[in-house]
């Protein structure tokens, strides 16, 4: 039972620094821009803000698609082989 709950606990850690990292579509990169902005640039900041999570959440999909391809590819390699 103690295990579980550390287990619990390490995995609420980890998502919560890969959270506050600085990167737009998490909360860190909403505290940055926020911490940045000004009145005469939120407009420019807005943009960037934008620009910087299109970025990022393609470099995310792209990612997540490479690795599933990479897994698909694996598990047929290892099919064909076996025969």
């Amino acid at each position: 039972e103690k295990r579980v709950l550390w287990k619990f606990y390490w995995v609420n850690m980890a998502l919560f620094l890969f959270n506050i990292l600085p990167f737009p579509p998490l909360d860190g990169g909403h505290i940055v821009f926020e911490l940045i902005k000004t009145k005469k640039r939120k407009k420019t900041i807005e943009r960037i803000q934008i620009a910087c999570a299109c970025i990022v959440g393609l470099i995310m999909i792209v990612s997540t698609l490479y690795a599933s391809i990479q897994d698909f590819i694996h598990f047929i390699y290892e099919i064909a082989t076996r025969a």
